[in-house]
């Protein structure tokens, strides 16, 4: 080659690099204004377009299967109410290879994921009885300004769930969920479906979506199920490395989302570490209960996950036999864990029963959260008016309406937060 070719090619391949080069600084120009639409992760807060982001919501598990009357009922409550993230299921799971379900209802003739013998796998649901459903929901969230927290499946057998799973398989122990090769590949492809999905009403992708504020690996994973099925063998490490794959597997379709375990937040320690036990005393389950691996949940080792962006935690004092100070222990510790690894924290779930002192433990509790640093606090549950025009049932004792003084207590700290509407 002459000196003459030699210089015009090198010439070409500077002009190659350079244009490589500003279409590379344009690319991540746009992808850095793309992703300053979603809340992201900063160390130990949330951060949204360069302020901090605080939140205060509920929880609502009927959304996906309700008639749209009943789905702008309740988001028009919240909105009102100054509530700004909504925690909803995405999951529905119906049908098993017996022609039956796990789940105790069948969500009024709606379902995301069904048995398909032909198959040999779950088949998705994406019309009208089916994933349109969510759809709807998202985009009438995001009219409101209202932001969304979703979980991919449910350990219980609630909507179908792992339990659900498991049956597809022909198995009969909740934790192959965790460890059965088809159940994780099935897995899998209902997240990819999610993320990938074009939503019907906004044309927008679910991953591309910012009403989404976080997706959940699951909704409070555990070795322990709802006794439709044995347990099977399952400690801490199962659950832990199950989530480190899940996680890595959202990651590398949507990794702008926040993204959590979804889990009740307990503990794994000795008896040294036992640090509500030892100030509020036993719970009615036992010393150390959410303090000493049980369940097998270390919500430490899977917010400490490279791909779980935030720590997750629930609290129950009801159901979990302790006090309600026990629980304001409970947010405490949660907010020194998070501190600990970095992470940010949120509370995905709290409800007490006793709707007579149910406003001012709310009160107690999202004082702490504010003074402790929590990033987000979610109720259970608020419901609305049916179709019908009747409040929907309180089936579990939790539930809240709006107007009431519970519902004013959550909005008025709502107010308070930086990033509040």
């Amino acid at each position: 080659m002459t000196r003459r070719r030699r210089t015009i090619v090198a010439a070409l391949v500077a002009s190659v690099i350079l244009v490589g080069c500003v279409f590379g600084a344009i690319a991540a120009v746009q992808y850095a204004a793309f992703a300053a639409t979603f809340v992201r992760a900063d160390g130990t807060v949330l951060v949204f377009q360069g302020e901090r982001f605080e939140f205060t919501g509920a929880n609502n598990y009927y959304l996906g299967h309700k008639p749209e009357s009943t789905v702008v009922a309740l988001l028009d409550d919240a909105d009102e109410a100054g509530l700004t993230v909504i925690r909803t299921w995405g999951f529905q799971d119906y049908g098993d290879t017996d022609g039956a379900g796990v789940a105790p209802g069948d969500f009024e003739g709606i379902w995301y994921q069904s048995w398909d013998d032909t198959a040999g796998a779950p088949v998705v649901n994406t019309g009208a009885t089916g994933l349109e459903k969510l759809d709807f929901v998202i985009a009438e969230a995001a009219a409101r300004d209202i932001k969304l927290v979703i979980p991919f499946t449910n350990n219980w057998n609630a909507y179908g769930g792992m339990d659900q799973y498991v049956q597809w398989a022909g198995l009969n122990e909740h934790s192959a969920f965790y460890t059965d090769e088809r159940i994780r590949s099935w897995y899998k492809e209902w997240v990819a479906t999610l993320l990938n999905r074009t939503n019907s009403i906004t044309g927008v992708q679910y991953k591309d979506d910012p009403t989404i504020l976080a997706w959940e690996l699951a909704n409070e994973p555990s070795c322990t199920g709802s006794g439709t099925l044995a347990d099977g063998e399952c400690d801490t490490a199962t659950i832990t490395e199950w989530a480190d794959e899940m996680s890595r597997h959202v990651k590398s379709i949507d990794r702008i989302h926040l993204l959590g375990v979804g889990d009740e937040g307990f503990f794994c320690g000795d008896e040294d570490t036992w640090t509500l036990t030892h100030e509020f005393g036993a719970s009615g389950h036992g010393a150390g209960f959410g303090e000493n691996c049980g369940n097998g949940v270390d919500t430490v080792a899977l917010a400490s996950l490279r791909n779980i962006d935030v720590m997750s935690m629930h609290l129950y004092p009801d159901h979990w036999q302790t006090s309600t100070d026990w629980g304001t222990g409970w947010i405490e510790k949660h907010a020194e864990a998070a501190a600990a690894i970095g992470k940010p924290v949120y509370l995905g779930e709290f409800g007490v029963m006793d709707a007579s002192t149910r406003a001012e433990t709310y009160a107690t509790w999202l004082a702490t959260v504010r003074d402790a640093g929590v990033d987000g606090a979610l109720f259970w549950m608020l419901a609305s008016d049916q179709e019908d025009g009747t409040p929907y049932p309180d089936y579990d004792g939790f539930t809240v309406y709006c107007p009431s003084e519970a519902c004013a207590v959550v909005g008025n700290h709502a107010a308070t937060l930086v990033g509040a509407r």
